[in-house]
């Protein structure tokens, strides 16, 4: 070690306060970056794992090819496994009651396959030869078949076909579009086990997934197969080679998955990497320029202070790359002792968080019970590089400025106590308003701008961030609200059919027996179009809806939904508005209640809700079937509009127009004018006393089993258990941003304490001069006062307004996608701000005045430093 890098230490051991501090800062610099980092590594793996288990651990999938022709995949060295899946047939189903699913879908798989797609076992086991099937929990919730582990059945096994062309699992069933079902063979089997629906089975898939065993000794090279891809290492050059190979050998069609592939982060068709690598970007930068502020900060005092011993050094011989490499690896030994230690608590960190939080988290995923910490030797090289660069590049300014310096103007500190007399100056208003105290705290801001700019800038980047912050938690909690506001409903149950429908109108008296049930309703809808007179339409909706018009140029026609809630609830809704119920199943005169509010995005307005309705028409308003707009239709109904009203009743939104009547009206009038137009499907909603519906949940549930098919009661929507899973999600939002803002906001208080207390130091001859001539402690510590509030002044000066416009450019983002969302102001933190500025000030600054005070006067005027 040369004589300069002992120089080093020892002035790093000579000033330990300012040492330790700016250790602390890298530590809580490299911390944070190391945190962030961990948190996107761990969220982006367990995101994959969450999506394996969801659609399987296959990167592509080649479909409806020859066996003979995908055996040459064995051979390729890019592939780490070939799965492959045999489609055995169709069988329809006697009894099921899904009339949209009317079949059972067989497939066969190789242990291979079976183990990497997402058959997850909720009972029993996997198949283990092929006169054993694993059956779908879904075929037993949605499509009423009571089968069980150990039960033997028969099935006749098909293909389907539409206009000659064969039907695969993908395409849906439509009774418009007639198919034919051909039996082809006929196989016994026993079930062995139960899964969960899996991820490869869609919304439209007309066939319930069962699957058993492939045996490769059964299969012919003509065998059509379906082969699942899982490479060695695979890169985004797995597509076009996908590409090749379907081409190549002859498959009809090329699947790949692409939520795995996703977090492998080899969809450049889906933007989440952008994002959630924009978002820690963002992040970086923040870490980094909060902490410059500090370390800088920390090596300009620094250089400062020992500007007179590179002078020195510079005249006995010492150069200026010298000078420069004794202030670069001052950083470096600082790096030394704060980058590593801030790594490991960075990842410490994140580890005691991400427990903390996992009972948050098990609601939010679904696969897999939380965010498991993923350590990655990218994020820590990362980490460090960043931590380092930050050091080098706070360093490096200082460093240049003590290198250039002559070795005579080091000596004499001629940098460091030039200045003009103008710059200083202050008005006269100044003294009258703070007096001869106030005047000497303005002039040491003006004579030390340099010094006090980094402190204004690092208290500027703490309030900015802190009001950001708890800005977007609230703007978080108020969408939250808006998005579930119109849920007036705790429990909802779809209804498949008409005839599950009936069974629910037959059990509804029964529901008013369970004791915490509030009310209860069954929604049917109906799509028709109706035209409105355009003198009781309000002006703002005619501006900004744009509604279709229609032949008569004095109305205007819309599509609206007909609702009906069930008798019970009709009943209950129409008391509530002071109404009849008995007027409104008059079928001489049929009438309905309008709900009269529409949530609209207009192009040159606030989205919200708007008045539909500013007055009633008075003439019944004529209803067409919903049919392809602009057509006319034959049907036609006319409907009184007997009142309007902002309320909605149970299980129907308020922000949208719609017209309910009672199941009279509903059942033997418009079903009857509209005999093509179907329900678009029920629902049974169910709101309860309590907020958690839990405890009335069991004694539903025995009910749905009675009525329903088995199974139906595991499919009962808990909205409650949605809302939670939000709140959950919130609640962690809120830990990660404040926790970030906290460590932010350490940086700037270390900052700012160093900044302060040294300043305070290095101007100890100054204060003594002060007292020789007579200031009393009392004037004095008034000094000291206003310095503090100018200092918190100015930096909430430009701090807070800067915030304020964030909330407002963060309430206009939200404005586009959710309405009912105004300009939200945290009063509350924005106080918590004030305050903590200032004290923050006023404490450091009565901190480091501490000791200068006990200092007598004459060992105060021998200090040379300035």
């Amino acid at each position: 070690m040369n004589v300069m890098s002992k120089i080093t230490l020892y002035n790093l051991r000579r000033n330990k306060k300012r040492t330790v501090v700016t250790v602390i800062g890298v530590i809580l610099s490299a911390a944070m970056i190391t945190a962030v980092a961990t948190l996107c590594e761990s969220f982006v793996n367990t995101m994959l794992t969450e999506s394996q288990q969801r659609y399987g651990y296959w990167e592509a999938e080649l479909k409806e090819g020859e066996y003979g022709r995908a055996e040459s995949l064995e051979e390729r060295s890019d592939l780490e496994e070939v799965l492959y899946k045999r489609s055995v047939g169709f069988s329809p189903l006697r009894d099921g009651q899904n009339e949209y699913k009317p079949y059972l879908y067989v497939e066969e798989c190789t242990p291979q396959a079976l183990a990497r797609y997402p058959y997850r076992i909720l009972e029993g086991r996997l198949p283990e030869n092929d006169q054993e099937l694993l059956i779908s929990n879904h075929l037993i919730s949605d499509g009423g078949v009571a089968w069980k582990v150990g039960d033997t059945v028969t099935l006749p096994l098909g293909q389907r076909e539409r206009s000659g062309e064969r039907l695969t699992n993908e395409d849906g069933f439509y009774k418009d579009y007639p198919e034919v079902w051909t039996q082809e063979q006929e196989r016994t089997y026993t079930i062995v086990g139960i899964m969960a629906r899996p991820g490869s089975e869609n919304i439209m898939s007309p066939g319930y997934t069962a699957v058993s065993y492939l045996d490769m000794g059964t299969v012919q090279e003509q065998d059509m197969m379906n082969v699942g891809l899982i490479f060695k290492n695979p890169t985004r050059t797995l597509f076009s080679t996908c590409d090749e190979l379907k081409q190549d050998l002859g498959f009809l069609k090329l699947t790949t998955n692409d939520d795995v592939l996703r977090y492998m982060g080899l969809n450049s068709r889906d933007g989440f990497y952008s994002v959630l690598y924009g978002m820690a970007t963002i992040l970086f930068a923040l870490i980094i320029i909060g902490s410059i502020s500090l370390i800088y900060n920390a090596f300009a005092i620094s250089v400062s202070e020992r500007s007179k011993q590179f002078g020195m050094l510079k005249s006995v011989g010492a150069t200026q790359k010298q000078v420069l490499r004794t202030v670069l690896f001052e950083g470096l030994v600082i790096s030394g002792i704060g980058v590593p230690l801030g790594i490991l608590a960075g990842i410490a960190g994140i580890a005691v968080t991400l427990h903390l939080l996992a009972p948050f988290m098990s609601s939010i995923l679904k696969y897999v019970d939380a965010i498991h910490l993923h350590v990655s030797v990218q994020a820590v090289v990362l980490a460090a590089v960043l931590g380092i660069a930050t050091v080098l590049i706070s360093a490096v300014i200082p460093a240049r400025r003590a290198a250039r310096m002559s070795a005579i103007e080091a000596i004499r500190q001629v940098k460091d106590v030039s200045i003009k007399g103008k710059q200083v100056q202050t008005s006269r208003l100044s003294r009258r308003i703070f007096g001869m105290e106030g005047v000497l705290a303005l002039k040491n801001l003006k004579r030390s701008r340099k010094k006090y700019r980094t402190t204004i800038f690092s208290l500027f980047i703490s309030i900015v961030l802190f009001i950001g912050v708890s800005t977007f938690t609230e703007y978080m909690k108020s969408s939250t609200q808006v998005v579930y506001s119109v849920d007036n409903y705790k429990l909802s149950l779809h209804l498949s059919s008409s005839k599950e429908t009936e069974q629910v109108r037959n059990m509804s008296e029964k529901l008013g027996e369970i004791q915490g049930i509030d009310r209860w309703s069954l929604v049917r809808n109906m799509y028709v179009f109706a035209e409105i007179p355009k003198a009781s339409i309000s002006t703002k909706y005619l501006q900004n809806s744009g509604p279709l018009e229609g032949e008569n140029p004095d109305f205007l026609q819309i599509s609206i939904p007909v609702v009906s809630v069930g008798d019970a609830e009709f009943e209950r809704f129409a008391g509530e508005l002071g109404l009849d119920p008995l007027e409104y199943e008059d079928l001489q005169n049929p009438k309905a209640i309008l709900l009269n509010e529409q949530l609209l995005f207009p192009e040159n307005e606030t989205p919200g809700l708007y008045e539909f309705l500013a007055t009633l028409p008075s003439s019944p308003v004529t209803l067409q079937e919903d049919g392809i707009e602009g057509e006319s239709t034959s049907a036609e109904a006319s409907i009184t509009i007997g009142t309007k009203t902002e309320t909605a009743p149970t299980g129907v939104s308020s922000q949208r127009i719609a017209m309910v009547v009672s199941d009279i009206i509903f059942d033997a009038y418009l079903q009857k004018q509209f005999p093509s137009e179907e329900s678009t499907g029920s629902r049974l909603y169910i709101n309860t006393v309590e907020e958690n519906p839990a405890s009335v949940i069991p004694s539903v549930q025995d009910l749905i089993n009675q009525y329903l098919p088995v199974g139906r009661a595991d499919e009962l929507y808990n909205r409650y258990e949605v809302d939670q899973s939000n709140r959950n999600l919130l609640i962690m939002i809120s830990v990660f941003s404040y926790g970030f803002i906290a460590l932010i906001t350490l940086i700037s208080v270390a900052n700012i304490f160093n900044t302060i207390s040294t300043n305070m130091n290095l101007r100890r001859r100054e204060f003594a001069m002060l007292r020789s001539v007579g200031m009393t402690p009392k004037s004095f510590n008034r000094m000291i006062y206003f310095e503090s509030l100018f200092y918190g002044l100015k930096a909430l000066l430009y701090g807070l307004p800067a915030a304020l416009l964030l909330s407002v450019l963060m309430a206009m983002s939200i404005a586009s996608g959710i309405t009912g969302i105004g300009v939200l102001i945290p009063w509350a933190h924005v106080g918590i701000c004030i305050a903590g500025v200032l004290l923050i000030v006023f404490v450091t600054m009565m901190y480091s005045m501490a000791k200068i005070k006990k200092e007598n006067i004459m060992d105060g005027l021998r200090v040379e430093a300035l």
